[in-house]
């Protein structure tokens, strides 16, 4: 099954378009989601504009821009700082993420694209998966292969980073899938590590996901750039 409407098409052409036009930079991000079988059969594939950077992510690119750290004790409205997944509010980052922010290695569900069972409403000042899918080949949990690398490429005066992960279920059961994430990684001045979300998605319908089946989820982030 194929979930894609035309509204996010058309909105993603035309937001390309008018960035083209006006040499406004936007940032535009695709989700998809494919469940594949042992035998390499393709049981479900969603492909959906996100439509979900959060207040971390807008304070990213406006420290970078700006060039000026995150720097507020507390975080919300006419702040510049950053949320860490635990809830940690981070005010003493670099400008600049940490080399490759979203690459993880097996296992580890606090970078990179993530998966969770969570249901609840995209929120912009949403920190964290509402319930993570632990790694690993318990009940309940997907084991999680390193993230593949980044995949950079221009064209169309459009550059373009594919992300991509792997989660197989050897569980023993269906589990089942509600909401995609990124968490990015960032290094202070002391070369300490931080991890927090720039976005978060929720998948409507929820994707079930069967037992020895795979689950392949692809993020692809453009800019374009003008003529």
């Amino acid at each position: 099954m194929i979930f894609d409407t035309i509204s996010d098409r058309v909105q993603g052409y035309m937001l390309k378009k008018a960035s083209n036009q006006l040499h406004i930079p936007h940032m535009n991000i695709w989700l998809d989601i494919e469940v594949i079988s042992v035998n390499g059969r393709i049981l479900k594939k969603v492909h959906q504009r996100a439509k979900s950077w959060n207040r971390n992510a807008y304070n990213i690119i406006f420290s970078v821009l700006s060039g000026i750290s995150l720097r507020d004790a507390t975080f919300g409205a006419g702040l510049l700082s950053v949320k860490e997944i635990g809830g940690n509010i981070d005010n003493n980052q670099l400008c600049y993420p940490a080399t490759s922010a979203y690459i993880a290695a097996g296992s580890d569900n606090t970078v990179g694209i993530v998966v969770g069972t969570g249901v609840g409403t995209e929120s912009f000042d949403g920190f964290t998966l509402g319930t993570p899918i632990a790694p690993g080949n318990a009940t309940g949990q997907l084991y999680t292969l390193p993230s593949e690398s980044n995949s950079r490429s221009y064209g169309a005066l459009t550059m373009t980073n594919t992300l991509i992960r792997y989660f197989n279920n050897n569980s023993g059961s269906i589990i089942t899938v509600g909401e995609v994430g990124l968490i990015a990684q960032s290094i202070d001045d002391s070369g300490v590590r931080a991890h927090f979300m720039t976005c978060r998605d929720k998948l409507t319908p929820t994707i079930s996901v069967p037992d020895t089946a795979q689950l392949k989820a692809t993020y692809t982030i453009n800019l374009v750039y003008p003529s």
